[in-house]
């Protein structure tokens, strides 16, 4: 008779797995419902509006980003590691101190030199709307604040309905002034000042009341205090976090720089089709797979080998089959669904593509280094992302045309997340060789199969 010790640990490990990936389905069911909304009206939005405004959008939202991290010094992403309910009071008022001062420098600086900014990136079709800057970055901050508080508390979801609530937003609005103004470049910004300000409503549904408490009994040596204790995020995952937005919204600004915002509209369109299935599928396991692997950690290191072994697989399974579609059919896809206008994106979308295959596998398990608190490791994969981006699309905008540049930009990518997985799986103590050298022969069994297809239907076409 199996001893009722042991059969009591193995009933409690079974409720925290399934526990595990109950989270992943709510999250997960949440992304699928979104991204499905915002795809089902995006051909209505593709037919209204025009590369060039999706553009001057993407490189308005690309600085967002940059400068949002520049803001809170990755503390956010540390909401969910207090102990104690008063440190994590405290952290949260120091991000919202720092969100806030930084939100003032920034619209100084654009009331000095906003006008500069948009001559260097060939984006002053733009004009006034670059104002809107602070508040982007002010909302997208409050966002991504409340989203980790979420985490922490395992309000999965409420990020899931927050989810659906913005990509559904953001589309109708932007439907809706089109139908009624007409269309332009303000009626694309609206539908994303739309989605910000209700997806934070959703997001902090009922902890409204804690949070403006939070507002009070500021003090400086607290702040400082509990800066301290977290140094490490501004110290290294900040910086890798940072590293990784700049390059990733790299093409933008080269893109804007040596070509015209029509290529940016492309390039942005393409990469945000693309990052439907990584947000709904890989992106749904990453918050809830910290949050599990912090706590297997703590029980040993065999048994988180074990989890992140299980996840990677079926990622990368997943990975191969998505993307892989992705790369071979592209542009014969989103021609036919957004509109002729759309072929370069489609063509763009299949380099991409192999960037985001990787991506897909790999970003969910970067966790691990704040988990075994080897952040600088995190710093060591971003910057190696960061300089191979650049190389590549230093050498793409010297010597080739777009469309060459955002491959050669794809394949530098996919070789830093393969980095990342080596330094990932050599922490952990496992075979790297083996799990790299079967990651290798899934993708090129799944490519091969899709290149035959499309050799296929091209003869019978």
């Amino acid at each position: 008779m199996k001893n009722p010790k042991h059969w009591l640990q193995g009933l409690r490990k079974d409720r925290i797995r399934s526990d595990f990936f109950r989270n992943v389905l709510i999250t997960f069911s949440g992304t699928a419902t979104a991204s499905l909304v915002s795809l089902l009206l995006t051909p209505v939005v593709t037919r209204i509006f025009d590369p060039d405004d999706f553009g001057q959008v993407a490189f308005l939202i690309a600085l967002t980003t940059n400068l949002g991290l520049l803001a809170t010094l990755a503390f956010p992403q540390a909401l969910v590691m207090p102990r104690s309910r008063t440190t994590f009071y405290q952290l949260v008022r120091l991000c919202l101190a720092l969100l806030t001062l930084a939100t003032v420098i920034i619209l100084l600086a654009i009331l000095f030199k906003g006008e500069s900014l948009l001559q260097l990136f060939n984006m002053t079709p733009l004009g006034k709307l670059i104002y809107l800057l602070p508040l982007f970055v002010f909302l997208n901050e409050l966002n991504r604040i409340a989203v980790n508080w979420n985490v922490r508390r395992k309000r999965f979801r409420a990020n899931a309905y927050a989810g659906v609530t913005n990509n559904l937003s953001i589309r109708v609005a932007q439907i809706i002034y089109a139908f009624l103004v007409g269309p332009g470049l303000f009626g694309l910004l609206t539908g994303n000042i739309t989605a910000y300000i209700l997806r934070l409503w959703v997001l902090l549904h009922g902890q409204w009341k804690e949070l403006y408490r939070l507002l009070f009994r500021i003090r400086f040596a607290e702040l400082k205090k509990v800066a301290l204790v977290f140094q490490s995020y501004p110290r290294w995952i900040f910086p890798s976090a940072l590293i990784e937005s700049v390059s990733a919204s790299l093409p933008i600004y080269v893109l804007a720089i040596y070509y015209d915002a029509t290529t940016v509209g492309h390039f942005s369109f393409a990469q945000a089709l693309l990052n439907h299935p990584y947000v709904m599928l890989s992106a749904s396991v990453m918050p809830v797979f910290f949050q599990r692997a912090n706590e297997l950690y703590q029980k040993g290191l065999p048994e988180l080998q074990d989890f992140a072994l299980r996840i990677f697989r079926r990622l990368t399974t997943l990975g191969a089959i998505v993307f892989g579609a992705a790369i071979f059919f592209s542009d014969w896809i989103l021609p036919f669904i957004f509109g002729e206008k759309w072929v370069t994106s489609g063509v763009f979308a299949g380099s991409l593509a192999i960037y985001l295959a990787f991506r897909f596998i790999s970003v969910p398990l970067l966790p691990i280094f704040r988990v075994l608190h080897k952040e600088q490791y995190d710093f060591l994969g971003s910057g190696s992302i960061f300089i191979f981006r650049v190389v590549s699309l230093f050498i793409g905008v010297r010597f080739f045309a777009p469309e060459t540049t955002i491959l050669l930009f794809s394949v530098a990518g996919a070789m830093a997340c393969l980095i990342n997985m080596l330094l990932i799986f050599s922490l952990l103590k496992m075979p790297v060789a083996k799990i790299l050298l079967r990651t290798f022969l899934i993708f090129t069994g799944v490519f091969l199969f899709y290149w035959s297809l499309r050799q296929f239907l091209e003869w019978i076409i």
